[in-house]
């Protein structure tokens, strides 16, 4: 599915997918989404990366892509802002975890 990444462990097989219900426009490289209550947000060009590839996809999985197409940024540094994009992107809305 992916290229050859560098190999990391994280816990949790969870699968996050992207909720279709929520209407999201690509404008000069960001997102811009309204959720179901009319709120208005904003990705930039790395959330809007993560939530295109959120398609049935692990943590694991998508921090592996990450780290590959961001081998400069700290692997740690990585984990934690990921992971806490996916905790705001599930919290308004936009994804999905199983």
């Amino acid at each position: 599915m992916f290229p050859t990444f560098h190999k990391i462990l994280v816990k949790g097989k969870e699968m996050y997918k992207k909720n279709l219900s929520v209407q999201i426009n690509e404008v000069d490289g960001q997102g811009l989404i309204q959720t179901e209550d009319g709120s208005l947000h904003i990705l930039n060009s790395t959330a809007l990366a993560i939530y295109e590839i959120c398609n049935n996809i692990t943590l694991h999985d998508l921090i592996n892509f990450m780290i590959n197409k961001f081998p400069d940024v700290d692997t740690e540094t990585l984990k934690l802002h990921i992971s806490e994009l996916l905790e705001k992107m599930i919290e308004i809305g936009l994804i999905i975890k199983e």
